[in-house]
């Protein structure tokens, strides 16, 4: 659903519907990745890049994680940071 509604450009409803399931099921790794993605496309960086780390907490390893986190600070890095410092965004 959250795909969905991403891909039709209702952000608003795919980051709301998105909040919703990390509430509903706090334990998986896998809605705080859709959090994340949403928070991330939406331009809130910062936000999505701590649920990204929320779901590594969870599930350590977690390849999706861990390749967003990388794209992140790849392009961060190539663009000089945009205004914002690699280390701080990796302290989030």
């Amino acid at each position: 659903k959250i795909a969905a509604l991403f891909e039709l450009g209702r952000y608003e409803d795919a980051r709301l519907a998105a909040e919703q399931l990390v509430q509903d099921e706090p334990e998986r790794p896998e809605p705080l990745l859709n959090l994340g993605n949403v928070l991330v496309h939406t331009g809130k960086a910062k936000q999505g890049i701590k649920h990204y780390k929320k779901a590594l907490e969870l599930r350590p390893g977690y390849p999706e994680a861990h390749f967003n986190l990388g794209i992140i600070f790849d392009n961060m890095e190539q663009a000089g940071s945009a205004g914002v410092s690699l280390q701080r965004a990796r302290d989030c």
